[in-house]
């Protein structure tokens, strides 16, 4: 796991189950939990990239009608009481909205925390060049001839 998502494990597995139910199985012709249990066919368009930037509606969180109705937070998660998404401000408080609008290509999390990820020596990236190109094998089937 990235060191930079240790502190949202529980809801990183709590999303993981979530889409694991959502998934069809073969061992239930082809079918998922979802749809066994309550016998319809899951909608999911809710369904958002973990850790993508988000801005939430925060009208029920304002002190007064002026104040900033969103601001750029990070996507950790679905609440599993409400029909919301958890969004992470960069000031540590999360938050639960229902009225939500996501940007599933920026990943906004290491720019608000990366004084403390500079800190750590556990993260570090290694240039493209540094890997090592593992070689693809093919499995070959044994011959059904018999040598004579």
């Amino acid at each position: 796991m990235l060191p930079y998502l240790y502190p949202f494990r529980k809801k990183l597995f709590q999303t993981l189950v979530l889409l694991i139910n959502g998934l069809p199985s073969t061992a239930m012709q082809f079918k998922c939990p979802y749809q066994v249990c309550f016998k319809k066919i899951p909608d999911y368009k809710f369904l958002k990239t973990f850790g993508c930037s988000c801005f939430p509606s925060l009208t029920s969180y304002s002190s007064h009608k002026f104040a900033f109705h969103s601001s750029n937070f990070v996507f950790i998660g679905y609440s599993p009481l409400h029909h919301g998404y958890h969004c992470l401000h960069s000031s540590g408080k999360v938050f639960v909205s229902r009225d939500v609008v996501f940007n599933e290509k920026e990943f906004p999390y290491i720019t608000f925390y990366q004084s403390s990820l500079s800190s750590s020596s556990s993260f570090s990236s290694l240039p493209l060049s540094n890997l090592q190109h593992v070689p693809h094998f093919t499995s070959l089937s044994p011959s059904t001839s018999l040598p004579s």
